[in-house]
C-alpha cells in the first residue's frame, strides 16, 4: 500500500503541477523512499547511501528533479574532497537533462529508469553528484552510466542560510534553465538543463 501511494504521489507530483514549484516534504519524502527502493535496478557508478528524510524537490507541470544528499553529508566532505570524485548524492530527474556545451545529453547516454505499478510507468533519470579536487579547485562532476563525468563544474564557496543538507533553484530561460546548488550553505555550483525531446 505505501508504494502505491508513493507512486501516485510521484505520478501526481510531476504530472499536474502547472508552476514551477518546490514539492512539499512530506510529499517529497514519500516519492524519495520509492526512488531509492529502485536506485539498485539502474546500477549507478557509485554506492551511495542516502539520505530519504532530506530530499528537495522542485516541479513544473510534467517535469521534476530532486535531489537526495548522502547520509552524514557535510561542508567537510566537500572540504576533504581529493582527486577521485566523493559522491554527495543521489540526482534524479523526469523529462529533464543535462546540457553539455549547449547540447542536450541524448537518452542513450542517461541511466534511465522505469518504475512501473499498478498499470502506471514513470520514467526518471538517475544521476550522481560528486565531487572533486580539479587542475582550478574543488569542482562537481555529474555522473549517470559510468564513472566518467557527463559534465563537470566549478565549485565555489558561499555564505547562505539553508535547511537542508543539499538544495538547489531553477532559473528557468526560454529554452532551459540553471540548476544552482547549493551545499550545506557552504558551496555552490551550477549546470543546464533542458526538457526531454
Amino acid at each position: 500500500m505505501k508504494k502505491c501511494v508513493a507512486l501516485a504521489s510521484l505520478v501526481l507530483i510531476v504530472g499536474v503541477a502547472t508552476a514551477q514549484e518546490r514539492v512539499p516534504d512530506d510529499k517529497a519524502r514519500q516519492i524519495a523512499k520509492l526512488l531509492t527502493e529502485h536506485a539498485a535496478k539502474a546500477k549507478p557508478p557509485f554506492k551511495t547511501t542516502v539520505d530519504e528524510e532530506k530530499p528537495f524537490a522542485y516541479t513544473h507541470m510534467e517535469l521534476g528533479a530532486m535531489v537526495l544528499p548522502v547520509k552524514g553529508l557535510t561542508a567537510n566532505t566537500l572540504a576533504k574532497a581529493g582527486k577521485d570524485i566523493t559522491p554527495i548524492g543521489q540526482f534524479w530527474m523526469k523529462g529533464l537533462a543535462p546540457q553539455v556545451e549547449g547540447k542536450l545529453v541524448s537518452a542513450d547516454q542517461l541511466n534511465q529508469l522505469t518504475i512501473s505499478h499498478d498499470g502506471q510507468d514513470v520514467t526518471v533519470t538517475l544521476y550522481i553528484l560528486g565531487v572533486r579536487k580539479g587542475a582550478k579547485g574543488l569542482e562537481m562532476a555529474l555522473c549517470t552510466k559510468n564513472k566518467k563525468p557527463l559534465l563537470v563544474a566549478p565549485i565555489e564557496q558561499v555564505e547562505v542560510k539553508q535547511e537542508l543538507p543539499l538544495e538547489f533553484e531553477p532559473k528557468k530561460g526560454e529554452q532551459s534553465a540553471d540548476l544552482i546548488f547549493t551545499c550545506e550553505g557552504k558551496y555552490r555550483f551550477k549546470f543546464t538543463i533542458a526538457k526531454q525531446e
